[in-house]
């Protein structure tokens, strides 16, 4: 069962290897923690902006990074349980959205899923 689930500034820091937060990470069982589609979007269409941003550009060393980034985020991600968007969590969304809760859309998609 998981316990935690991340989110995408959490994985961010990870990726970062920001101490605090890889050090509180290692100390879970691996098994107890998750990352939603929500969050592999957001780091996929990040990566996917940048490709799109300089594959008709002559900055053909930004592009190169943009793919690397791509490939490396997908290696990275896939070593997480990702946890879906289903239609539970969509009407959960809803309900959100209607408490005119003050956070962003894909956050509030995440705290759905949770």
């Amino acid at each position: 069962m998981t316990q935690y689930i991340l989110d995408t500034d959490h994985i961010t820091l990870l990726q970062k290897l920001h101490p605090n937060l890889v050090r509180r990470v290692a100390s879970i069982n691996p098994d107890d923690i998750a990352i939603t589609i929500i969050s592999l979007e957001e780091q996929v269409r990040g990566w996917f902006s940048v490709i799109r941003k300089y594959s008709q550009s002559n900055q053909y060393e930004k592009l190169i990074k943009g793919y690397q980034g791509l490939r490396d985020v997908v290696n990275y991600l896939s070593k997480f349980k990702i946890v879906n968007y289903t239609l539970e969590a969509h009407y959960h969304f809803r309900e959100l959205r209607e408490q005119k809760i003050r956070i962003g859309t894909q956050d509030l998609r995440i705290a759905a899923i949770s």
